[in-house]
């Protein structure tokens, strides 16, 4: 009964923010569309590179759609079809400016967490690039770099100054982009109405057990946004095999350990899917849950060291970065 009270409580609490913000949150509307119509009617200029296919991955909420394992599984279609292919990320996080390509010294601060992730993935064979002015960012891999075909833009769904061959909207089977609300009041940085520039929808971290009823129920939902040409793909998440932080570190065993106790440190949008998952499949003792893109402190760090130190039994730590 007290669980239930508090639920009630911090919905009454939310709906009297979202009436408080409301106001905001439509001035902000009014400004988001008004830049749109101005690249609609061509006012504002819309970048096109005929050399290159283009390839745009984005949401339209702030994060934790699950973009870039998304981006990640493109490049490697895209590399199936023999492209040359590259990645442009805006390099949200690092503490540079301007157009960089990532090479093997680089780091987090340097090109941004995600685009450090590309590279150390695909290395060598993913170009990865970092740059705020995407059209100027572009311009300039056509002319370093001609033996690349195709360029996968990750998070530029908003950035309408290039214009993209394909444009792939992400959103979350547990927070669709139709019944969220624009910022302050919910997470989208556009309009609901804007889905309708997508090529191609994928709702991504879905439910094993997703049924047909409920496709076609999300189906419906998203068609009103959508051209009712639209694909739309549903997704889930497989988690892969742990893999060591460092060299030295000892192979990471391939399924969680049950008889081991686990530390989760947790620096994206949403962990709720992964703290489940690991619930589910061992004991999880303690989890440090931080932002996206959140730049550890070594405060942070000799917290989670000291609580590693004081377990007796057996104990691992599992991170996201």
């Amino acid at each position: 009964m007290p669980r239930f009270f508090s639920f009630l409580y911090m919905a009454m609490l939310l709906n009297w923010l979202r009436f408080i913000l409301f106001p905001l949150a439509c001035l902000y509307d009014g400004l988001t569309r008004l830049r749109n119509r101005l690249y609609d009617a061509k006012l504002k200029k819309s970048h096109s590179f005929p050399r290159l296919l283009l390839v745009s991955v984005g949401n339209l909420s702030v994060g934790g759609t699950g973009k870039s394992p998304l981006v990640e599984y493109v490049v490697r279609l895209l590399q199936a079809q023999n492209k040359t292919v590259a990645t442009l990320s805006r390099g949200y996080g690092r503490k540079t400016r301007g157009f960089l390509q990532a090479i093997p010294q680089s780091q987090a601060q340097d090109i941004g967490d995600e685009p450090l992730q590309f590279y150390q993935k695909f290395y060598p064979h993913l170009p990865v690039f970092v740059g705020e002015k995407r059209a100027e960012a572009l311009a300039k891999i056509a002319l370093q770099m001609p033996a690349v075909d195709t360029v996968v833009l990750d998070d530029a769904f908003q950035h309408r100054a290039v214009r993209p061959d394909v444009n792939i909207l992400v959103t979350t089977f547990a927070s669709p982009f139709f019944a969220d609300w624009l910022l302050p009041t919910g997470t989208l940085r556009e309009s609901r109405s804007e889905a309708n520039r997508a090529d191609l929808v994928v709702v991504s971290k879905c439910p094993p057990t997703l049924t047909t009823e409920q496709k076609n129920t999300y189906l419906r939902q998203i068609y009103r946004y959508c051209s009712p040409n639209t694909p739309v793909f549903f997704c889930q998440i497989d988690y892969l095999p742990l893999q060591p932080v460092f060299n030295q570190t000892p192979a990471a065993p391939a399924l969680l350990p049950k008889q081991h106790g686990i530390i989760l440190l947790t620096g994206i949008a949403q962990s709720t899917p992964l703290v489940t998952y690991i619930s589910q499949q061992a004991t999880l003792l303690k989890h440090y849950a931080f932002a996206d893109h959140h730049a550890f402190s070594e405060s942070e760090i000799e917290a989670v060291c000291h609580y590693y130190d004081s377990q007796s039994a057996p104990t691992l730590i599992i991170c996201t970065i």
